[in-house]
């Protein structure tokens, strides 16, 4: 009992130094499907580099999973790309400035596509973009 008290006060104040996750939240397009919620949380990195960024995302609170951050060229707007591949199943969000964003999963059983709103990105969105 000790024990997990002095770890409780030893690692209490670096999870309170931890950033808040980005939240994103996507509804099922009909009213038999669940809701898509996807939590991504800055995990920096030595190997980050201007344009590609570590994170970690977590699926419905479930699936936790690597994934990495980088800028979508191929559009004017100011968004990024959040992918992760894990077992020949692809997750990607295309998230932008404004809060919207689209969730792609490609899996084996089957594809998805939803769209939704994320909140708590703004600073790290400032972060990514900037080149």
């Amino acid at each position: 009992m000790l024990n997990a008290l002095v770890l409780m006060l030893l690692t209490g104040p670096l999870q309170a130094g931890q950033p808040e996750a980005i939240q994103c939240e996507f509804p099922g397009n009909t009213d038999t499907e669940q809701a898509i919620l996807v939590s991504v949380a800055p995990q920096p990195s030595l190997r980050d580099r201007p344009g590609l960024f570590r994170v970690q995302m977590e699926m419905n609170g479930v699936y936790t999973m690597a994934a990495s951050v980088q800028p979508i060229s191929g559009t004017d707007e100011r968004d990024v790309m959040i992918r992760t591949s894990t077992g020949g199943s692809t997750l990607a969000i295309g998230l932008r400035d404004d809060g919207r964003a689209a969730l792609s999963l490609k899996a084996s059983s089957g594809d998805a596509t939803r769209t939704g709103d994320c909140r708590g990105y703004d600073r790290y969105l400032r972060r990514w973009l900037r080149l």
